[in-house]
């Protein structure tokens, strides 16, 4: 499973024990999801916890998950984004409430103008680069990824 590196690293830039995740699928409430053990906990080499560079990381699970109807793997994305192209993001992150949404979440985004994501991350290489940015300003200001988010697809 395809994952943050951020999301698997302490605040001492080490790397969790596999028994510390479980990997949900299944459905699109919580409810529904069928739960999956880590065995293995992989993170970029490459990662910098300053930079975010390389912030992958692969979660290898104890048993193989049975694709289905509901559960299928994700294409990963091969084609060049535009500035406003619009994306989708999925996740399960906070919502407007403060909590954890108990409903998987999606929102679709507008690949962010170069200048102005250059203002918030320096290093922003474009809409092809390492990074994808996404701007509220684009997106009506009420549309995002929170907390909770990270790791999940874009």
């Amino acid at each position: 499973v395809l994952t943050a590196g951020h999301c698997v690293t302490n605040d001492f830039n080490r790397v969790y024990s596999a028994s510390t995740f479980t990997v949900q699928v299944g459905g699109i409430t919580t409810s529904a999801l069928k739960n999956f053990k880590v065995s293995k906990v992989t993170r970029n080499p490459k990662w910098n916890k300053s930079s975010l560079l390389g912030d992958l990381a692969i979660l290898t699970l104890s048993t193989p998950v049975t694709t289905s109807s509901s559960v299928q793997p994700i294409k990963i994305f091969s084609g060049t984004n535009n500035e406003r192209d619009v994306v989708r993001a999925f996740g399960w992150g906070q919502t407007s409430a403060g909590s954890a949404a108990s409903t998987l979440q999606t929102a679709s985004l507008n690949v962010g103008l170069t200048a102005s994501c250059k203002v918030e991350n320096t290093a922003y290489d474009g809409p092809n680069g390492v990074w994808t940015c996404t701007q509220l300003s684009l997106n009506g200001g009420n549309r995002a990824v929170c907390f909770g988010d990270s790791g999940g697809p874009l």
